[in-house]
């Protein structure tokens, strides 16, 4: 099925293009539309790693999370060895109550040796696995060498993940309401905001978290810190930002920013 406004031909190769095709006839309610574009975008390179990334961000922060779950499938098929599509897809059988499989994924992740580059993405692992255990009936799942971690019940009252879709340096920024930088040349501050260590090869995550947050306004940023990365690349971003991480019922909110510049 085509997309039925006309458009110029040069575009149909340029993934935002269907991006923002696809967010255009999710507002107008042409849901199967919608989905269809999303669906022709997989199939101008079926293998590209970074064109199902794009459309599972944009399907999950829609809640489309079974049409989502499909795509990081894929990927994970694609890139079984790679922490990262381990991780998402770990975090897509969370939202669809698959916990087992879920719990199972992420150990993988905690007690894997990843190399240079994915050095501490272990303690994101650890965190996702935190908000899974309190859904769990039984400790059982739980690794041997993680069941001191997993039973201590810390609640952080704000917790924000970035991932990208592409192999380069996104860095995340966020400006707390006293007006103190966290980043990660700064990773700490003075209300006890934290950053995780900054991946500068693969696709995040990198996340910020404080157990008691300041009152007021946090201006979160991302930007793209490699040197030399063309325009026309398509780079898109998801953030997860979570209220009250590590309570049953927390709040989550998915954004995805479709081009950073």
């Amino acid at each position: 099925r085509r997309v039925r406004e006309p458009i110029e031909a040069a575009r149909l190769d340029t993934p935002m293009f269907y991006v923002s095709a696809a967010d255009y006839y999710f507002k107008q309610g042409d849901i199967s539309e919608a989905k269809q574009v999303l669906s022709n975008l997989c199939e101008i390179q079926y293998d590209s790693l970074t064109l199902l990334r794009i459309v599972a961000y944009t399907l999950e922060s829609l809640r489309y999370f079974e049409d989502a779950h499909k795509i990081y499938s894929r990927i994970y098929k694609l890139q079984n060895k790679n922490p990262q599509a381990i991780r998402d897809l770990a975090l897509s059988c969370h939202r669809l109550g698959q916990y087992a499989r879920a719990m199972d994924l992420l150990t993988i992740l905690v007690t894997g040796e990843w190399g240079a580059y994915f050095s501490q993405i272990e303690v994101v692992g650890l965190m996702d696995m935190i908000s899974i255990s309190h859904l769990v009936s039984s400790s059982a799942l739980f690794h041997p060498s993680l069941c001191h971690i997993l039973e201590q019940h810390r609640i952080f009252g704000i917790r924000m993940v970035l991932c990208w879709n592409q192999s380069i340096d996104v860095e995340l920024v966020i400006k707390e309401p006293s007006g103190e930088i966290c980043n990660s040349f700064h990773n700490c501050t003075s209300a006890g905001g934290y950053m995780s260590r900054n991946f500068s090869h693969g696709y995040g995550p990198v996340e910020y978290m404080i157990e008691t947050p300041e009152t007021g306004h946090y201006n979160v940023f991302a930007q793209i810190f490699s040197p030399n990365v063309p325009q026309s690349m398509s780079v898109c971003v998801k953030l997860n930002v979570y209220i009250n991480y590590g309570e049953i019922n927390n709040q989550e909110e998915h954004i995805v920013v479709s081009h950073l510049v």
